[in-house]
């Protein structure tokens, strides 16, 4: 018998559909006759919300109807933004917009009918080939589902295993010259913040918008900053690299500090030493740094030019180590 027929009087939908998760709607239908029916009627309306003609995912979540957008991320992306962890979420999107490959298919979509739907959900339709626009559509697209998993409960502080750093992500060597290194890197620890400086400076500036912390720190000691300086250190910030001349999609006078400009400003501690250095060569070795701790000014000091713009923020505040780099 279902919790419906015990709530005489009372409006069950509005009991049941804020704590019952969207993936578990089609199981209610199937094992409960009597709370499918006070649910199906709402159910039956998100549905036609996510699905109607002409509407979108950006218009869904700038309503505030979340519901009906978890249900369209789905369909788009192939991803549940109700249970997904906000860090793996954030990449699984990223995916799909960048490749065109929904998480639950086996090949990406053509390219151009990928083109064209990320055009209909965050640009109105309008449909551009340009690198540029191409970069906004895919933060959008993030942002939306990062947006869904808030309000739904959800929370940037969350820490996920992503394979975050590439195979073939360079070393360091003495002399801070680059050098080829492809191997496996395996998981490690991250935020949705400590995703976003892979991303680039737009992406850490829109999560941090959205309310992340600069300073946190997982478990095992990574965070946003140690990422930064790292993904800096051996030019592996992705976005930024096309749109110098573009000053409102980051511009040059942001991409000279990096990543790690806007960490900063957030309160990100360069001299927090909260990493071993077992964890940082697991995954970023070869590097000249030798000490047991890492913090985000030992990889500027040792990895880059002290002329660099992101590593002279993370070196301002030891004018003993910019002396030393540049004797």
């Amino acid at each position: 018998m279902g919790v419906s027929s015990k709530l005489l009087g009372v409006d069950t939908a509005a009991l049941l559909l804020p704590s019952l998760p969207v993936v578990c709607w089609l199981a209610l239908a199937r094992t409960c006759s009597g709370d499918w029916s006070a649910l199906q009627q709402h159910v039956e309306a998100v549905h036609k919300d996510a699905f109607a003609a002409h509407q979108s995912l950006e218009q869904l979540v700038n309503a505030k109807r979340f519901r009906a957008a978890v249900l369209r991320l789905s369909w788009l992306a192939g991803v549940d933004a109700e249970n997904s962890p906000m860090p793996k979420l954030a990449s699984l999107v990223y995916i799909w917009a960048h490749l065109g490959k929904p998480a639950n298919a086996p090949k990406p979509n053509r390219r151009s009918e990928h083109v064209q739907q990320l055009a209909r959900e965050f640009a109105n339709g309008a449909v551009s080939t340009g690198i540029q626009e191409a970069m906004r559509l895919e933060l959008k697209a993030v942002e939306a589902a990062l947006r869904i998993r808030l309000a739904l409960g959800g929370s940037l502080e969350e820490v996920a295993l992503l394979n975050l750093v590439p195979a073939d992500t360079p070393g360091k060597l003495d002399g801070r010259a680059l050098i080829a290194c492809t191997r496996s890197r395996g998981l490690t620890e991250a935020t949705t913040l400590m995703w976003a400086t892979r991303q680039g400076v737009r992406w850490v500036q829109a999560i941090l918008r959205l309310g992340a912390s600069a300073s946190k720190v997982t478990p095992s000691g990574w965070s946003a900053l140690l990422y930064g300086a790292a993904f800096e250190s051996r030019k592996m910030t992705a976005d930024g690299s096309s749109d110098s001349g573009d000053a409102s999609y980051g511009g040059y006078r942001h991409r000279t500090r990096g990543v790690v400009g806007p960490l900063i400003d957030a309160g990100a501690d360069p001299q927090a030493r909260t990493l071993q250095l077992k964890a940082y060569l697991s995954a970023f070795s070869p590097s000249p740094l030798t000490c047991k701790f890492v913090c985000a000014s030992d990889i500027a000091w040792a990895e880059s030019a002290v002329n660099s713009g992101w590593a002279i923020d993370l070196l301002s505040n030891r004018p003993e180590l910019v002396e030393s780099a540049q004797a």
